[in-house]
Parts: C-alpha cells; structure tokens; sequence
C-alpha cells in the first residue's frame, strides 16, 4: 500500500508531520484491527517495504511497535505474525475493563470540578460536530476515536494519572475486537450516544453510585456484543478467532 493512499495518521502533535515509522505502524495497525491482514498472516520486511515504497528500517520498527502492542509476534527466521483474536483475551480486558471504568465514573463525578466537567462536556460536542461535518465518510474507526475520547475524559477526571494510564492500554487493546461492536459503527452512534449521555449526566450531577452503575452495564453491554459479533461474523468478514 503505497503512502499516498490518502489515509490520515493521527500523531501526538496533530501539527506534526508524521514520520516514516508513525505512517507504516498507523496503516498497518489499521488494517490488521480492520481485518484486513488476518489472524496467522507473515508479515516480511523485504515485503513490506517493497509495498509502502521505504526502506526496510521503518518497517522493523513499525513491526516492533505492533509487536509490543501485541499485534504480532516474532517468528524466528520467518517474519512477524499476526496475532490472532483470542475469546480469552476479550474475557480478560473486559473483566478488567469492569473493574476499573465503573469505579473511574465514580471517581470522576465525586472529583471532577465544575470546570472540568464543563470543559470535557464542550469538547465531547466539539469532536462529536467534527465527526458529523467530516468531508467523505465516517468510519468505524472514526467512531471508535470519539469512543475512545469518551472514555479517556471519564478517566482523566479522576485526577489518577495510573487509573487513565490502565484505561488507555486497556481500551488499545479491545481495539481488534471492538469493531464488530456494531454500536461502535457510524449506524450504531446514536445508540452509543444516548449511554454515554447517561453516564455523563450523572458524572456531572456527582452522582458516583449511578455513575458506576451505568459505565458497568456499558461495558458488560459492550462485551456482550462483541462476542456475538466475534464468533458469529456476519458474511465477508474476515475474523480469526482462537478459543471459540
């Protein structure tokens, strides 16, 4: 895939022009959550930088990132392989998903400050009109991102540094999975929406027992669609799943 493909690669300083490395571990994050590269697939570096048209050594690197990601592993002398979903793996990061998001919400409406509050309730709206004027259409990955923006605002509320960290890393992780989520797609926003408008509500109220009480079902609801999605695809999509 070629990199000028018209892709856009989010960066930490979105003024900042990517580097090599950055723009062929973004694509290639994407397709692999997409399914677009498989579950056992071998990725080659001679391959690869063949194909993005760069030389072998920002594709070494982007294929470490995605292997301290957990995207891939290395398979001696033959390449990365990409690693497939596994049903364990979605019962784990959602359990641990269920212990810590309810209990941020908690958190984040027993601390948040008035300010704060009304500062991540403009910007949720900033991003969600964004979203909805965006030139071309809008993605599954694109709703993933405000989904991600939601959930990472609840938890930097908290004012706990290690609790939003533990949050970012898990919600990197269901990234494979969440996309058959079909809430998690632009037909399913609306139904995303009226949640995590409760959820805010109640965080904004400094209501911490409802609070909690919302972001757990959210996330058992979350978990719950995403098996069924996993281990029933529907036709054409392209899902590699252990431990069925």
């Amino acid at each position: 895939m070629p990199l000028s493909d018209g892709r856009r690669v989010q960066s930490a300083d979105p003024e900042a022009k990517p580097s090599l490395v950055d723009t062929v571990h973004m694509q290639l994050r994407e397709r692999v959550i997409l399914g677009e590269i498989e579950g056992g697939d071998m990725l080659v570096e001679s391959q690869l930088a063949k194909e993005f048209g760069v030389s072998k050594t920002p594709v070494r690197e982007a294929l470490v990132r995605l292997s301290q990601e957990g995207y891939v592993e290395v398979i001696p002398r033959q390449g990365y392989q990409v690693t497939a979903i596994c049903v364990k793996d979605i019962h784990e990061v959602y359990e641990l998903r269920a212990v810590l998001e309810p209990e941020a919400a908690a958190l984040a409406a027993q601390r948040a400050t008035p300010e704060e509050y009304t500062a991540f309730r403009a910007e949720m709206g900033e991003l969600s009109i964004k979203l909805e004027s965006k030139d071309g259409p809008v993605t599954t990955l694109d709703v993933m991102a405000l989904d991600d923006a939601f959930h990472m605002g609840i938890a930097n509320l908290t004012g706990n540094r290690r609790l939003a960290a533990a949050i970012k890393r898990l919600l990197r992780e269901a990234m494979r999975f969440r996309f058959t989520d079909p809430h998690e797609s632009p037909e399913g926003m609306l139904s995303e929406g009226h949640t995590t408008g409760a959820i805010l509500e109640a965080v904004g109220k400094g209501k911490a027992t409802t609070a909690r009480q919302l972001m757990l079902e959210h996330i058992e609801q979350s978990k719950e669609r995403v098996l069924a999605g996993l281990l029933n695809p529907l036709p054409g999509t392209k899902i590699h799943v252990r431990g069925r």
